[in-house]
Protein backbone atom coordinates (compact mmCIF):
# COMPACT_ATOMS: atom_id res chain seq x y z
CA UNK A 1 0.00 0.00 0.00
CA UNK A 2 1.09 3.51 -1.06
CA UNK A 3 1.83 6.53 1.48
CA UNK A 4 -1.12 8.85 0.86
CA UNK A 5 -3.79 5.70 1.21
CA UNK A 6 -1.68 4.22 4.20
CA UNK A 7 -1.11 7.33 6.21
CA UNK A 8 -5.25 8.08 5.54
CA UNK A 9 -5.83 4.20 6.62
CA UNK A 10 -4.46 5.39 10.71
CA UNK A 11 -7.26 7.49 10.77
CA UNK A 12 -10.16 5.35 9.40
CA UNK A 13 -8.78 2.60 11.69
CA UNK A 14 -8.88 5.05 14.84
CA UNK A 15 -12.11 5.48 14.35
CA UNK A 16 -12.99 2.46 14.49
CA UNK A 17 -11.30 1.48 17.79
CA UNK A 18 -12.71 5.36 19.31
CA UNK A 19 -16.18 4.42 18.11
CA UNK A 20 -16.14 0.65 19.38
CA UNK A 21 -14.48 1.63 22.87
CA UNK A 22 -17.18 4.40 23.05
CA UNK A 23 -20.30 2.16 22.07
CA UNK A 24 -21.26 5.39 20.61
CA UNK A 25 -23.56 3.45 18.11
CA UNK A 26 -25.81 2.76 21.75
CA UNK A 27 -24.77 5.76 22.65
CA UNK A 28 -28.38 8.10 22.52
CA UNK A 29 -26.33 11.60 23.37
CA UNK A 30 -24.39 10.44 19.91
CA UNK A 31 -27.49 9.81 18.29
CA UNK A 32 -29.15 12.94 18.78
CA UNK A 33 -26.46 15.04 18.41
CA UNK A 34 -25.33 13.29 14.94
CA UNK A 35 -29.31 13.93 13.98
CA UNK A 36 -28.87 17.26 14.73
CA UNK A 37 -26.07 17.58 13.02
CA UNK A 38 -27.33 16.00 9.65
CA UNK A 39 -30.62 17.46 9.79
CA UNK A 40 -29.98 20.78 11.01
CA UNK A 41 -32.28 20.94 14.17
CA UNK A 42 -32.27 22.84 17.05
CA UNK A 43 -30.17 21.54 20.16
CA UNK A 44 -26.73 20.61 20.71
CA UNK A 45 -24.35 19.47 17.35
CA UNK A 46 -20.98 18.59 19.49
CA UNK A 47 -20.41 15.54 22.42
CA UNK A 48 -18.72 17.11 25.11
CA UNK A 49 -16.05 14.68 26.11
CA UNK A 50 -12.86 14.71 27.57
CA UNK A 51 -9.56 13.88 25.13
CA UNK A 52 -7.36 11.93 26.51
CA UNK A 53 -3.64 12.49 24.85
CA UNK A 54 -3.71 9.59 22.63
CA UNK A 55 -7.22 11.44 21.31
CA UNK A 56 -5.73 14.85 20.99
CA UNK A 57 -2.86 13.59 19.28
CA UNK A 58 -5.16 11.77 16.97
CA UNK A 59 -7.46 15.11 16.41
CA UNK A 60 -4.30 17.16 15.35
CA UNK A 61 -3.11 14.88 12.75
CA UNK A 62 -6.98 14.30 11.36
CA UNK A 63 -7.59 18.25 11.30
CA UNK A 64 -4.37 18.83 9.29
CA UNK A 65 -4.45 15.72 7.13
CA UNK A 66 -8.25 16.56 6.01
CA UNK A 67 -7.29 19.70 4.81
CA UNK A 68 -4.76 18.22 2.41
CA UNK A 69 -6.63 15.09 1.39
CA UNK A 70 -9.85 18.06 0.95
CA UNK A 71 -7.29 19.91 -1.78
CA UNK A 72 -5.72 16.95 -3.15
CA UNK A 73 -10.01 15.34 -4.44
CA UNK A 74 -10.33 18.64 -5.56
CA UNK A 75 -7.35 18.76 -7.97
CA UNK A 76 -9.09 15.11 -9.38
CA UNK A 77 -12.50 16.98 -9.28
CA UNK A 78 -11.62 19.48 -11.53
CA UNK A 79 -9.83 17.04 -13.70
CA UNK A 80 -13.37 15.76 -14.61
CA UNK A 81 -15.06 19.26 -14.72
CA UNK A 82 -12.80 20.36 -17.25
CA UNK A 83 -13.31 17.82 -19.82
CA UNK A 84 -17.26 18.67 -19.81
CA UNK A 85 -19.39 20.62 -20.47
CA UNK A 86 -22.57 20.29 -18.92
CA UNK A 87 -24.44 23.74 -20.00
CA UNK A 88 -25.07 23.25 -23.52
CA UNK A 89 -28.71 25.53 -23.28
CA UNK A 90 -27.56 28.61 -21.20
CA UNK A 91 -25.06 31.51 -21.82
CA UNK A 92 -21.67 30.36 -20.36
CA UNK A 93 -19.26 30.19 -22.18
CA UNK A 94 -17.28 27.30 -22.86
CA UNK A 95 -13.72 28.74 -23.44
CA UNK A 96 -14.53 30.79 -20.18
CA UNK A 97 -15.40 27.61 -18.51
CA UNK A 98 -12.22 26.20 -19.39
CA UNK A 99 -10.41 28.96 -17.96
CA UNK A 100 -12.25 28.59 -14.78
CA UNK A 101 -11.68 25.52 -13.89
CA UNK A 102 -7.87 25.46 -14.81
CA UNK A 103 -7.49 28.73 -12.71
CA UNK A 104 -9.30 27.37 -9.63
CA UNK A 105 -6.63 24.59 -10.15
CA UNK A 106 -4.07 26.55 -9.96
CA UNK A 107 -5.43 28.02 -7.20
CA UNK A 108 -5.93 24.55 -5.66
CA UNK A 109 -2.39 23.61 -6.28
CA UNK A 110 -0.89 26.51 -3.86
CA UNK A 111 -3.08 25.44 -1.64
CA UNK A 112 -2.09 22.33 -1.43
CA UNK A 113 1.59 22.71 -1.40
CA UNK A 114 0.90 25.62 1.37
CA UNK A 115 -1.22 23.19 3.26
CA UNK A 116 1.17 20.33 3.44
CA UNK A 117 4.14 22.62 3.86
CA UNK A 118 2.16 23.56 7.40
CA UNK A 119 1.33 19.94 8.48
CA UNK A 120 5.05 19.24 7.61
CA UNK A 121 5.54 22.26 10.33
CA UNK A 122 2.85 20.86 13.04
CA UNK A 123 4.26 16.93 13.49
CA UNK A 124 7.83 18.29 13.68
CA UNK A 125 6.44 20.38 16.44
CA UNK A 126 4.19 17.90 18.33
CA UNK A 127 7.41 16.05 18.84
CA UNK A 128 9.00 19.13 20.68
CA UNK A 129 8.78 17.01 24.35
CA UNK A 130 9.18 13.65 22.60
CA UNK A 131 13.12 11.69 22.74
CA UNK A 132 12.54 11.54 18.94
CA UNK A 133 12.40 15.45 18.38
CA UNK A 134 15.22 15.35 16.80
CA UNK A 135 15.17 12.32 14.23
CA UNK A 136 11.45 13.85 13.52
CA UNK A 137 13.30 17.43 12.95
CA UNK A 138 15.87 15.86 10.60
CA UNK A 139 12.80 14.61 8.74
CA UNK A 140 10.12 16.60 8.17
CA UNK A 141 13.34 19.66 7.19
CA UNK A 142 14.36 17.72 4.88
CA UNK A 143 10.22 17.43 3.27
CA UNK A 144 10.03 21.46 2.48
CA UNK A 145 12.94 21.49 -0.58
CA UNK A 146 11.17 18.82 -1.89
CA UNK A 147 7.34 20.24 -2.01
CA UNK A 148 8.75 23.12 -2.95
CA UNK A 149 10.87 21.61 -6.05
CA UNK A 150 7.60 18.95 -6.47
CA UNK A 151 5.26 21.60 -6.81
CA UNK A 152 7.30 24.01 -9.12
CA UNK A 153 7.30 21.54 -11.20
CA UNK A 154 3.81 20.14 -11.64
CA UNK A 155 2.42 24.04 -11.82
CA UNK A 156 5.21 24.27 -14.86
CA UNK A 157 4.72 20.77 -16.10
CA UNK A 158 4.17 19.98 -20.09
CA UNK A 159 2.75 23.24 -20.64
CA UNK A 160 1.37 24.33 -17.41
CA UNK A 161 1.79 27.89 -16.33
CA UNK A 162 1.96 29.58 -13.24
CA UNK A 163 -0.22 31.88 -11.36
CA UNK A 164 -0.81 35.13 -13.28
CA UNK A 165 -3.56 37.42 -12.44
CA UNK A 166 -5.22 36.25 -15.68
CA UNK A 167 -5.12 32.36 -16.99
CA UNK A 168 -5.00 33.18 -20.48
CA UNK A 169 -2.23 31.70 -22.92
CA UNK A 170 -1.96 32.33 -26.75
CA UNK A 171 -3.75 29.36 -27.39
CA UNK A 172 -6.77 29.69 -24.85
CA UNK A 173 -6.70 34.04 -25.82
CA UNK A 174 -7.05 32.51 -29.54
CA UNK A 175 -10.19 29.82 -29.10
CA UNK A 176 -12.17 32.55 -26.81
CA UNK A 177 -11.55 35.02 -29.78
CA UNK A 178 -12.97 32.61 -32.07
CA UNK A 179 -16.10 31.89 -29.92
CA UNK A 180 -16.60 35.56 -29.79
CA UNK A 181 -17.04 35.65 -33.52
CA UNK A 182 -18.63 32.11 -33.97
CA UNK A 183 -21.01 33.60 -31.20
CA UNK A 184 -22.24 36.82 -32.59
CA UNK A 185 -20.80 36.54 -36.44
CA UNK A 186 -23.92 36.18 -39.42
CA UNK A 187 -24.21 33.49 -41.68
CA UNK A 188 -21.04 34.46 -43.10
CA UNK A 189 -18.73 33.37 -40.36
CA UNK A 190 -20.25 29.91 -40.51
CA UNK A 191 -16.32 28.79 -41.32
CA UNK A 192 -15.34 30.03 -38.32
CA UNK A 193 -17.94 28.39 -35.93
CA UNK A 194 -16.88 25.05 -37.41
CA UNK A 195 -13.04 25.96 -36.70
CA UNK A 196 -13.78 27.27 -33.36
CA UNK A 197 -16.09 23.74 -32.46
CA UNK A 198 -12.71 21.48 -33.74
CA UNK A 199 -10.06 24.18 -32.22
CA UNK A 200 -11.88 23.67 -28.97
CA UNK A 201 -11.97 19.98 -28.51
CA UNK A 202 -8.34 19.72 -29.37
CA UNK A 203 -7.43 22.32 -26.50
CA UNK A 204 -9.70 20.96 -24.27
CA UNK A 205 -8.66 17.67 -24.86
CA UNK A 206 -4.98 19.12 -24.50
CA UNK A 207 -5.72 20.59 -21.57
CA UNK A 208 -7.17 17.78 -19.30
CA UNK A 209 -4.10 15.73 -20.28
CA UNK A 210 -2.00 18.25 -18.29
CA UNK A 211 -4.27 17.77 -15.30
CA UNK A 212 -4.04 13.99 -15.14
CA UNK A 213 -0.49 14.27 -15.90
CA UNK A 214 -0.02 17.07 -13.07
CA UNK A 215 -2.46 15.02 -10.86
CA UNK A 216 -0.39 11.49 -11.10
CA UNK A 217 2.71 13.34 -10.51
CA UNK A 218 0.94 15.12 -7.24
CA UNK A 219 0.03 11.53 -5.89
CA UNK A 220 3.63 10.20 -6.80
CA UNK A 221 5.31 12.96 -4.07
CA UNK A 222 2.02 12.60 -1.63
CA UNK A 223 2.79 8.84 -1.55
CA UNK A 224 6.63 9.82 -0.92
CA UNK A 225 5.61 12.23 1.37
CA UNK A 226 3.49 10.23 3.57
CA UNK A 227 5.50 7.08 3.57
CA UNK A 228 7.79 9.52 5.65
CA UNK A 229 5.18 11.25 7.91
CA UNK A 230 3.84 7.56 8.53
CA UNK A 231 7.28 6.16 9.83
CA UNK A 232 7.31 9.13 12.45
CA UNK A 233 3.71 8.78 13.93
CA UNK A 234 3.16 5.41 13.94
CA UNK A 235 4.80 2.25 15.77
CA UNK A 236 5.58 -1.19 14.09
CA UNK A 237 1.75 -2.39 12.98
CA UNK A 238 0.47 1.03 12.20
CA UNK A 239 -0.65 1.88 15.41
CA UNK A 240 -0.63 5.33 16.44
CA UNK A 241 2.44 7.12 18.43
CA UNK A 242 1.37 9.58 20.65
CA UNK A 243 4.55 12.11 21.74
CA UNK A 244 5.51 12.71 25.27
CA UNK A 245 4.01 15.91 26.16
CA UNK A 246 0.88 16.18 24.35
CA UNK A 247 -1.83 17.20 26.97
CA UNK A 248 -5.65 15.63 27.39
CA UNK A 249 -8.09 17.68 26.60
CA UNK A 250 -10.91 18.66 29.23
CA UNK A 251 -14.28 18.39 28.21
CA UNK A 252 -14.90 20.17 25.24
CA UNK A 253 -17.44 20.01 22.40
CA UNK A 254 -16.83 17.55 19.60
CA UNK A 255 -18.43 17.26 16.85
CA UNK A 256 -20.44 14.19 15.31
CA UNK A 257 -18.58 14.17 11.73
Amino acid sequence: MKGFQRYSDIFTERAKELSEKDKLKDDPEFQKVLMNHLLGLSGPKQLKRELTPADHFFSLLYNGFREISDSYYSLLDIETYIGRFPYSKTKISKVRHMIYHIECYLNEVYILKDRLKAYITKVGRLYKNDPKHSDVLKKTRALFPLVNGAFDNIVKARGSHVHESRFKPDDLDRVSSLEFFAQHGGEELRLLRNLFILDYRIIKKKYKKILVSNNKEVRKFLDVCFDILYEIVTLQGGKLHCPKGIKAQPAVGRGAR
